[in-house]
């Protein structure tokens, strides 16, 4: 018998350089941060993936000498800016109280922030040689705005290394120079970099005015000038100019996305503008109507294309808010879909709830109008929609008498699904939920994984207790508790019982104070917790709703 063989040790520094390289770049941050500390010539090949991406916070103005070392630089691909200027406005004050509340230590005036010093932001920039994306995040504060500098925005547009750009939670451009004419003749002939991504991010439920002037003037300028060489785009519906976008080809643009108010009387049909988007993948749509107004078909039945083939669309990812039952773009799709969502902004569930959770400011000065899809529009839309490989899939819908037929619908179109969530609404009437029924249809989806559900239950608990602080009306806690282990608990354990065993885990929507939650539930298959039935444990009572 021949003795084991004991394994021939081989040090570190005998693996491929490349080799060690493809296994560095695989480590998480920090798993990285520990290996590099192994010595000195592993840290020196750890060095240029500990500094690939990089954060930091601007408490005071950008200064070379409270930088990262100068050194780090040309290591650096993703840098992240996150304005914690002290001049932000508290969101209690006007911009009148908050100029004699307290001196401004950086900004030279209440709109604009202070800590994004120009020089030295074309300091760094320029010899950071292998940046290629750039986050500016700064905080939407409160009633008053804190904005970006037009110097320093002029500033990264002329950084030539850039390839990816976000403007995060930000007002940009607020407070403009008085030849703001002729700087933005400047920005529409200035040399810009080929951007490929271009995000700017506002919060959705800011209050009035919902755009400047202003940061329509640069996104229209940017938006028009970038066309030919954008892959991704995210910007809010007001700052987009759909007639400029509808004039120009978008020969790579693989993603869009729109968020913001939809205004009574759009300007034009959004299909003209994704007609010149051949390569579109991923689709985002959330859009808002307004009170005494709904929202319109993206692709109206009286449009003609100018284009007599009428091309499909190839989205991969396609999220609609207040889809149209009649809205020729369903049938234009292509078989190509992973993941849909065919849903309200906010979900409607956010009204219902919105004296009892964080969303009761959301609505306070504004006309926003939700108006649910019936089950009935909801099958049309489908079934104008091609089967497809579909993943994932999120529906939000009023029940009618066209429930059972959509729910059928879906198992049978969409087999492959692995994720599905959904927000069903009784009608007025109604006080009972048809809980097996509806567990017994989605029992035919044999690969899902996960399901998500929100049952708009007559028993969900109100706000009763008053607060003696604020004298607003929370949740009783123990009533959220009671319904969160019983209601939501036998639920979950109804559908884990009657659902495919591929099932792994359900996820039920409750409110709660503050906010509205998921309650988590793990599903144990048959006969593994010494039961004929599977059987579910909660996973977590705590998890945000999205």
């Amino acid at each position: 018998m021949t003795s084991m063989s004991v394994p021939e040790y081989i040090p570190l520094q005998a693996l491929n350089s490349d080799v060690f390289r493809i296994i560095i770049s695989a480590l998480s941050g920090q798993d990285l941060r520990s290996l590099s500390l192994c010595c000195k010539w592993v840290r020196l090949d750890c060095v240029p993936f500990l500094f690939r991406s990089l954060t930091v916070k601007l408490y005071r103005p950008l200064h070379r000498d409270r930088f990262i070392d100068s050194v780090m630089w040309p290591f650096i691909r993703s840098l992240t800016l996150v304005d914690m200027c002290p001049d932000a406005g508290a969101p209690e004050r006007s911009e009148e109280d908050l100029a004699s509340y307290r001196p401004l230590r950086f900004a030279e005036d209440i709109l604009t922030c202070g800590v994004f010093e120009p020089r030295v932001l074309a300091d760094i920039l320029t010899n950071m040689s292998g940046l290629g994306a750039l986050t500016l995040d700064l905080p939407t504060g409160g009633a008053v705005p804190h904005g970006l500098p037009w110097k320093a925005l002029k500033v990264v547009l002329s950084s030539t290394c850039l390839r990816e750009l976000s403007l995060t939670c930000l007002r940009t451009t607020l407070s403009t120079p008085t030849d703001w004419p002729s700087e933005l003749h400047a920005l529409a002939t200035m040399s810009l970099p080929p951007l490929t991504v271009l995000k700017y991010s506002l919060h959705p439920y800011r209050q009035a005015p919902r755009a400047y002037s202003s940061e329509m003037d640069v996104m229209s300028t940017l938006a028009e000038r970038l066309h030919g060489s954008l892959v991704a785009l995210e910007l809010p519906l007001e700052l987009a100019n759909l007639h400029a976008m509808s004039h120009v080809q978008w020969p790579h643009l693989r993603e869009l996305r729109l968020i913001g108010e939809f205004s009574p009387s759009p300007p034009l049909t959004l299909v003209s503008v994704l007609l010149n988007m051949p390569q579109l993948r991923a689709l985002e749509l959330k859009l808002t109507p307004l009170v005494g107004s709904d929202m319109p078909p993206i692709w109206p039945p009286d449009y003609v294309s100018a284009d007599e083939g009428c091309p499909s669309f190839e989205l991969e990812t396609l999220t609609i808010s207040y889809p149209h039952a009649h809205d020729k773009f369903f049938s234009h799709l292509a078989p190509t879909m992973h993941n849909l969502s065919l849903r309200c902004w906010p979900h409607y569930s956010t009204y219902q709830w919105r004296y009892a959770d964080r969303y009761r400011w959301m609505t306070e000065g504004r006309e926003w109008y939700c108006s649910v899809a019936m089950s009935s529009s909801l099958l049309r839309i489908l079934q104008a929609c091609p089967s497809s490989p579909l993943q994932g899939l999120e529906i939000e819908y009023r029940a009618d008498d066209g429930d059972v037929s959509l729910l059928s619908h879906i198992v049978v179109a969409f087999p492959a699904l692995t994720f599905l969530k959904v927000y069903r609404y009784r009608e007025h009437a109604d006080v009972t939920v048809p809980v097996e029924a509806i567990a017994q249809v989605l029992s035919a989806l044999r690969l899902l994984r996960t399901l998500r559900l929100h049952l708009d239950f007559a028993d969900t608990p109100e706000r009763t207790m008053l607060s003696r602080r604020t004298r607003d009306l929370w949740y009783d806690q123990e009533e959220l508790t009671e319904f969160r282990r019983g209601r939501l608990t036998n639920t979950a354990r109804v559908f884990a019982r009657l659902l495919a065993p591929s099932v792994g885990s359900i996820w039920m929507l409750h409110p709660a104070d503050g906010r509205s939650e998921w309650a988590g539930f793990q599903v144990a298959p048959a006969g593994t917790a010494g039961t004929p039935d599977a059987e579910v444990k909660p996973i977590c009572e705590f998890t945000s709703s999205s």
